[in-house]
């Protein structure tokens, strides 16, 4: 062991190795092609001529500062040019330590101590929280520009380092075999082995003509090594698609023209799900030869759609932190399902005693060679556990076939690989023993229908304490990485133990799968829009409206591709949204808040000929998203025009809102040709008043759709008690003939929906709110329930007048929501067709648009015939 800490294992690698370092191949390719560029993006170019003279400026900004070989300088870098750029300049010259910029300051305190930090290199836009927790550190801090390096605050001068760690690198973060997190150090020469096997044609033949696009974070691991430092070591170009939109293949794939990707199952998956049907048809062009795919089992499903989307091959690749990559997949002879061929002399199968076994046989998977941490570095006392025989046994478990391709068979270690981002259950458990109402904490993987595992956690109280689970999320939120953070926390009255007084976290995880969670239902359309997409892009249908977005699988990149999606719905921006929880009803909230001021009552949505169809679409909360999305799927050429929601309209009789649409429904079918009426839910009604009103006016209405629209109003029975009602309000004064108009006869009418008694106790509350003055409480949403109270008050007053038009109720087959007989209209209407679409009362419009949009254009091409 060396004096600074670092276990050196004899013949990790070879002396030659051993003096090439990173700055010598970046000066190396400078020299040979100074014009081919290095890193990219759509808007400019760093060639490594350039990335030459630019570490070298750095090199000198860092001596001035005090820094240089040995130093360990930690560096928190945007995805992009700019941050690949400084990353590269500081791995030349100092101790390359990467740390995420969303890391939380808390955390970023934690890892300064962890890694023994003497620097900290930021970029500009440091948010403040973070930027003040810096500054606070201690420490020689830098800021990077994108061609300057320049020191902010001067700290200490660094710690005196061992010259044995002169050739080393950089310094990550692995689980050793203990679960426990450790600092592995990786030397130059490390690196130079790693992209030598990389460049090899038994692997993937990896030269100066490639480029590769960084699809994953550079403070990952794979991330950095693979995608950064291997391509400038062998002269190839890395390539950075635009901001949030890494999953979106369509914007980038073509134009930066990479010859191979490197990713993982998860983020592979988020890809290719990620592109519409249409988007699938494009192809990458010639230049991509494989994708290679590490860190977690490639599912056949997925090695198929991708290979079918850019017809090349997905190659599953082994490897980890202290080693690099140790088998690949040959794009020549790949064998899907195993991890590929073997590094020979690098791996091998080893049993219990440290045994070689042969071929077939499974045990532990065992590296060495020139790619092989030197060791780790050890910090607060921790003794390196590297052996000295230059053997690491890695704690997974494989075998090794006759042709030396080696497949994972299992791990050894309680890593939680979530989505191939390591959880290590330690740290998550240290932060919730911070918690003055947590006794004891164990962390565990569960499995995870998107990222194979997710993290979960059960603890136990303090007595006579008993933390809320939103209160511990929040709690770890403000400590650690949001993709840390369990999804699951069940509370017990103590952990299950084994006879050595372990924890038993296989039996915590059967416990955590038997719990079935709460799954609250969506109030308003757009709750359920957003939550459509939610389950969309995550895979699955478990998702409520207050449930976490990266508990249920996200992370932040398909968040942000996600928010991006709403704001394309929505027509809003939700720029400077983040919340500390994700979930529908914030981004609905959001959306609410983001809406402007509705320019006119009338909105065109659709250009086109013919008679044109004017959609009431009932939607309050967020003006009729639903209907962008299924009028877009509308086969004919016709205009389509959405009638949005008047403003302060809580008292607006039906009669009222079609009144107010008229003019504008006048103005914009100029010309005297037929009109096509359809309205959704209690907005159908609204639709029926407006053709009524246009018929007496002498314009043409062609025909009125219906869309699952409640018949009650059309019973002789319900018309005679509302116009008893009504007039029975007008002649009692106050408050009480208030409460006649606005609420009786909703309440008669919510006697089919919900039964006497139930209906009986709400009227008792609504009556004494509406003498008191006070509000009645709700239990849904505040917002919605407002909105649910203007819908039913409308609804329940009208008294259709009969139409001389054609009408055509779309009717859901799953409807139990509303009653919606449509026979009732039978002797108010001219002619009367029933259409059937999938779905419930809202999954109709909005799960099955395709087929509601065709049922629409099905009607109304009937009624233009009829007319």
């Amino acid at each position: 062991m060396t004096p600074d800490g670092v276990t050196v294992a004899q013949g990790s690698f070879e002396p030659l190795l051993e003096r090439v370092s990173l700055r010598g191949c970046i000066d190396h390719w400078a020299r040979v092609r100074g014009d081919a560029p290095a890193l990219l993006d759509f808007g400019q170019a760093v060639s490594y001529a350039q990335l030459s003279d630019f570490v070298s400026t750095c090199a000198a900004e860092l001596a001035r500062a005090g820094l240089g070989p040995g130093c360990r300088v930690g560096v928190m870098a945007a995805p992009d040019v700019a941050g690949a750029r400084v990353t590269l300049a500081v791995t030349c010259s100092c101790v390359l330590v990467p740390i995420s910029v969303a890391v939380p300051p808390a955390e970023l305190v934690d890892l300064g101590r962890i890694y023994g930090l003497d620097a900290l290199v930021v970029p500009p836009d440091l948010p403040a929280a973070l930027r003040e927790a810096v500054l606070a550190a201690g420490l020689t801090v830098l800021q990077y520009r994108e061609n300057a390096l320049e020191v902010l605050v001067q700290g200490a001068a660094p710690r005196a380092r061992s010259p044995a760690l002169a050739g080393v690198a950089l310094l990550l973060r692995s689980s050793g075999t203990t679960g426990r997190p450790k600092v592995v150090a990786v030397t130059h020469g490390n690196l130079v082995a790693m992209a030598q096997k990389l460049a090899s044609p038994a692997w993937f033949g990896i030269g100066p003509g490639d480029r590769t696009v960084a699809m994953l974070p550079l403070h990952y691991a794979a991330g950095l090594k693979n995608l950064l430092l291997v391509p400038a070591i062998l002269g190839a170009s890395v390539a950075f698609p635009p901001p949030g939109a890494v999953f979106a293949a369509e914007a980038w794939l073509a134009r930066l023209a990479p010859t191979y990707l490197c990713t993982t199952p998860a983020t592979l998956r988020a890809l290719v799900e990620r592109l519409s049907p249409l988007e699938q048809a494009a192809r990458a062009g010639p230049a991509l030869r494989f994708i290679m795919c590490g860190s977690a089992y490639v599912p056949g499903d997925l090695r198929a759609t991708a290979h079918g989307l850019w017809g090349v091959p997905v190659l599953e690749f082994y490897g980890l932190s202290e080693a690099g990559v140790m088998a690949a997949n040959p794009p020549r002879r790949p064998k899907p399902g195993t991890a590929g061929l073997i590094a020979k002399g690098e791996l091998f199968i080893a049993d219990a005693s440290g045994r070689e076994l042969p071929p077939g046989e499974v045990g532990q998977i065992v590296v060495r060679g020139p790619s092989v941490s030197p060791g780790y570095v050890v910090d607060q006392g921790l003794a390196g556990e590297q052996g000295h025989t230059g053997c690491l046994p890695t704690g997974d478990l494989g075998w090794i076939d006759e042709d030396g391709y080696l497949t994972i068979s299992g791990r050894a270690k309680e890593v939680i690989n979530r989505g191939g981002e390591k959880v290590f259950p330690y740290e998550v458990e240290r932060a919730l023993l911070d918690h003055p109402d947590v006794r004891e904490a164990a962390v565990f993987g569960v499995p995870h229908p998107r990222l194979g595992e997710g993290v979960a956690a059960a603890v136990v109280a303090q007595p006579g304490r008993a933390p809320a689970v939103a209160d511990l999320t929040a709690f770890l939120l403000a400590r650690i990485a949001r993709h840390k953070i369990p999804h699951g926390i069940q509370l017990l009255r103590e952990l299950p133990r084994g006879a050595t007084g372990k924890v038993l976290r296989p039996r915590l995880a059967e416990l955590h799968m038997q719990v079935r969670p709460t799954v609250l239902a969506p109030d308003s359309l757009i709750e359920l829009v957003v939550l459509d997409l939610w389950q969309r892009l995550l895979k699955t249908d478990r998702i409520g409206v207050d449930d976490d977005f990266h508990d249920k699988g996200g992370d932040s990149l398909l968040a942000a591709d996600m928010l991006l999606e709403v704001e394309r719905l929505a027509g809003v921006s939700l720029e400077g949204f983040s919340p500390a929880v994700l979930t529908v009803r914030a981004v609905v909230d959001a959306v609410a808040d983001g809406l402007p001021p509705s320019p006119a009552l009338v909105t065109p949505i659709k250009q086109g000929t013919g008679a044109p169809l004017f959609f009431c679409h009932g939607d309050h909360a967020a003006r009729g998203v639903y209907a962008h999305q299924f009028a877009a799927l509308l086969g004919d050429r016709r205009p389509v025009f959405l009638l949005d929601c008047p403003k302060d309209d809580a008292r607006s009789d039906v009669e009222a809102v079609a009144a107010l649409y008229l003019p504008e429904v006048l103005r914009c079918a100029a010309g005297g040709a037929p009109v096509f009426l359809a309205g959704y839910c209690t907005a159908g009604l609204v639709a029926w008043q407006l053709a009524h009103l246009l018929r007496v006016r002498g314009a043409k209405v062609a025909g009125v759709l219906m869309v699952d629209t409640p018949s009650l109003n059309g019973g002789r029975g319900f018309r005679l008690l509302a116009n008893i009602l009504r007039r029975y309000g007008e002649w009692v004064p106050g408050r009480a003939g208030d409460f006649v108009r606005n609420e009786a006869m909703r309440g008669f009418w919510s006697l089919r929906r919900y039964g006497p008694r139930r209906v009986a106790a709400s009227l008792a509350r609504r009556a004494a709110a509406a003498f008191s003055g006070v509000p009645a409480p709700s239990g849904r949403h505040a917002r919605y329930a407002e909105l649910e109270l203007r819908y039913y008050q409308r609804m329940a007053r009208f008294v259709p007048p009969r139409i001389d038009v054609p009408l055509t109720c779309l009717v859901a087959e799953k409807g139990t929501h509303f009653d919606t007989d449509p026979s009732r209209w039978r002797e108010w209407v001219r002619d009367l067709r029933v259409l059937r679409i999938p779905g419930d009362h809202s999954s109709c419009v909005i799960r099955h648009r395709a087929e509601f949009a065709a049922a629409l254009v099905q009607a109304i091409v009937a009624q233009g015939t009829a007319h």
